[in-house]
């Protein structure tokens, strides 16, 4: 009954944190879905759109104006090769478009990145062959061509213009780029976070991260009911722990030392995880449980996700 009690209080400190900045309390008790994709950039994307919600809940036009923006730079990713250099572009544009939707302090996202275009495929066409008008014209005869193939012809003279080397026909992400004069600025002006509502939020993370400490600490057996419970409540904070721990690294040094950083989950995964194997030793000494296919299913799901929090948490 003392735990219970113990447990409530501590609960309603949270509640009362929380509600303290209105504009934060949906996102802090948000659940994070079994179905989230692993891949990273997927991650953010995902973080993104959550953040989106929860910044412009009140405010529909601007929510459906920033989801559509994201629509379309997703768009224009799936319309491109996803090598290193876009993945980059990617993963820094949905950085700052979350950065610049934190609540209190927001900012119009990031211009549509202008992705990098595949390269046109060389054939074996000889070096010395020149388009005619006539192939110039016609974009089903241009792409047989090499883009680089041609050399400049020696018997042109001087004031002539070089014959114009055939490209493929332009994609529609290429036909809608942004002009030159509207990318963003490589050194866009540093977003301001909102101090008070970070600090709290990071609170709000470390106090859920102790209620499952002192939990496993109080704990008299290595039950699996209580450990999948648990299991589950840190799974819960991983998406907070993820927001807290992006908008801390997006600090400058001064701001920082008067924050407090979000403290790792390592301690308490590596604490689940021992509770997680006595469990198994004192259920493979049980001949009966041994065999039980219902303790090894749960056994395995609540492996899996303390391996899925380790990877998202890293």
């Amino acid at each position: 009954m003392s735990q219970s009690t113990s447990s409530s209080e501590r609960l309603t400190a949270v509640v009362s944190t929380l509600v303290a900045i209105a504009i934060l309390a949906a996102g802090v008790t948000a659940h994070q879905s079994h179905n989230a994709p692993r891949d990273e950039l997927a991650q953010m994307e995902s973080d993104l759109r959550f953040q989106l919600d929860q910044a412009f809940r009140h405010d529909e036009g601007e929510r459906t104006r920033r989801i559509d923006q994201l629509e379309a730079t997703m768009q224009a990713w799936n319309d491109v090769p996803h090598s290193q250099e876009n993945q980059k572009m990617l993963a820094s544009w949905l950085l700052e478009s979350t950065i610049r939707s934190m609540p209190g302090t927001t900012q119009p996202l990031p211009s549509i990145p202008v992705f990098n275009q595949p390269q046109a495929a060389t054939t074996s066409q000889p070096a010395t062959v020149s388009l005619t008008s006539q192939q110039s014209l016609d974009p089903s005869v241009a792409t047989k061509e090499s883009a680089s193939a041609t050399e400049p012809d020696p018997r042109q003279s001087e004031s002539q213009s070089p014959v114009q080397k055939a490209h493929p026909p332009k994609s529609r992400l290429a036909s809608t780029a942004l002009p030159q004069g509207e990318l963003p600025s490589p050194d866009p002006e540093p977003v301001k976070i909102n101090l008070t509502e970070l600090s709290a939020r990071i609170a709000g993370y470390h106090e859920g991260l102790d209620q499952i400490e002192t939990t496993l600490l109080l704990a008299e057996t290595a039950d699996i009911e209580l450990l999948e419970h648990q299991t589950q409540r840190l799974e819960q904070l991983t998406r907070d722990f993820r927001f807290v721990r992006l908008y801390h690294e997006s600090l400058s040094e001064a701001e920082r030392r008067n924050i407090r950083p979000p403290r790792s989950m390592e301690a308490t995964l590596a604490e689940l995880d021992r509770l997680l194997r006595l469990s198994e030793q004192a259920e493979g000494g049980d001949f009966l449980g041994s065999f039980d296919p219902a303790y090894r299913e749960r056994l395995e799901r609540v492996r899996q996700m303390l391996t899925t929090i380790a990877d998202r948490t890293r």
